[in-house]
């Protein structure tokens, strides 16, 4: 897939929600996660923001997200890849926004370690051709991910 939105509802069970996006496999993606940087009432998380390519880790950024993380609280992420622009949404708020050109196709996917475990309740996928058509795919789920890509 080129062209297409990635949205899904998911709960942090300790620290974190990651997903992917552009992968073509477990070495080569665009990595995003939503973390709780540091413990407390105030606004403690962030978004981070890398690719892996041919298995390397690269361009690593993380910006402050002007709101507090909670363990066991849904939240609704939603990413619009288009081209490539890049945006991140979290319960219907614009969070991020990042250009970048080293992979142009891929699917997207979930990953963590077996340390900081993450339930994804749902996800739907609806990719834009150059025809402008739009094909959905929704997976529901309410299981602990590891590591998937679709």
């Amino acid at each position: 897939m080129q062209n297409y939105q990635m949205e899904f509802q998911a709960q942090l069970e300790k620290t974190s929600l990651s997903w992917a996006i552009r992968a073509t496999d477990g070495g080569n993606y665009y990595a995003t996660k939503l973390a709780i940087i540091k413990p407390g009432p105030l606004p403690n998380a962030g978004l981070i923001r890398y690719a892996v390519v041919n298995g390397k880790e690269t361009g690593r950024t993380q910006v402050s997200v002007p709101f507090t993380l909670e363990r066991g609280v849904d939240y609704r992420i939603r990413m619009s890849v288009q081209d490539d622009q890049f945006l991140t949404y979290i319960n219907g708020k614009l969070i991020g926004n990042i250009s970048e050109k080293r992979l142009s196709r891929g699917g997207i996917g979930f990953f963590g370690d077996s340390n900081d475990p993450q339930k994804v309740a749902w996800v739907k996928v609806s990719e834009r051709d150059s025809r402008s058509e739009e094909h959905t795919s929704e997976l529901q789920s309410q299981s602990t991910i590891s590591y998937a890509v679709f």
